[in-house]
C-alpha cells in the first residue's frame, strides 16, 4: 500500500534569530515557520520536497500559533488540509477553540479530502489518555472536535514530566481510516514531550500517461 508521508508534530529548538537553511531534516526542504517572538513558543513544519504544498497562511488567525498547509495527495487531484498548532496556557482556549473550527469549515466549503490537526494543545480528557484528569481546556477542546466531526487518535502519553505522564499532543482528523502506523520516538534535545509519527495511506494508482 503506497504511504503518502510522516509528519513529526512537537516542540523545536528554533528561535526568531536562526537561520533555518542551516537546519535540515533530510530531504524535507519546504520550510514553513510562524514566531511567537518570545521564548517557548512558535510552530515549525518541514516537508519533503517531493510534496506538492502551499502554504495557506490566509486563514491562520491572527494571536494563534497555527500554521496551515494544502497538500497535494501523490498521484491524485486530491487535497489535504494540514494545520500545525501550539496551543499555548496563555490564550484563551475558547478563542483557541474557535480558531479550529473556522479552519475546519473552510476546509468543508473547499472540499478538502481531508484534514489533519497536529500539535500541542495543552488541554486533558480522559477520554484521550486514560491517566488523565479531564480540565477545562481538554474538555472545551473536544467539545470543538465533535463540532467539526473530527475524531481526536492519540491515546498514549506525550509528555513525561517529574514523573508524571499526559496526553498533550493530539491528531484530529476527519478520515481516522487512512491513519496508521501512529507511534512514539525518543525525545528531541531535552524536551518532555515525545514526537508523534504517523502516516497516511493512499490508495491513488499513478495517473498514466495518454500519448
Amino acid at each position: 500500500m503506497p504511504r503518502f508521508q510522516k509528519f513529526i508534530p512537537g516542540p523545536c529548538l528554533v528561535n526568531k534569530n536562526t537561520v533555518i537553511k542551516d537546519i535540515t531534516i533530510g530531504n524535507m526542504t519546504n520550510i514553513c515557520r510562524r514566531d511567537r517572538g518570545s521564548r517557548g513558543g512558535g510552530v515549525i513544519i518541514y516537508a519533503r520536497d517531493s510534496l506538492v504544498i502551499k502554504r495557506l497562511d490566509n486563514i491562520e488567525p491572527l494571536g494563534s500559533e497555527i500554521i496551515c498547509l494544502d497538500v497535494q495527495m501523490p498521484n491524485s487531484p486530491k487535497h489535504i488540509l494540514l494545520k500545525q498548532c501550539y496551543g499555548p496556557d496563555t490564550r484563551d482556549v475558547l478563542d483557541f477553540s474557535i480558531d479550529l473550527i473556522d479552519i475546519h469549515d473552510y476546509a468543508v466549503q473547499n472540499n478538502y479530502f481531508m484534514s489533519v490537526y497536529i500539535g500541542d494543545f495543552n488541554g486533558k480528557n480522559d477520554r484521550w489518555y486514560v491517566l488523565d484528569k479531564t480540565n477545562t481546556e481538554g474538555s472545551i477542546l473536544q467539545s470543538a472536535f465533535e463540532n467539526m466531526n473530527c475524531v481526536q487518535i492519540v491515546n498514549f502519553a506525550t509528555r513525561f514530566r517529574n514523573d508524571k505522564t499526559s496526553c498533550l499532543d493530539l491528531l484530529i482528523t476527519n478520515r481516522d481510516n487512512l491513519i496508521s502506523d501512529l507511534h512514539t520516538s525518543s525525545p528531541i534535545g531535552k524536551s518532555d514531550h515525545v514526537p508523534i509519527i504517523f502516516e497516511i495511506n493512499c490508495k491513488y494508482p499513478k495517473i498514466k500517461k495518454v500519448h
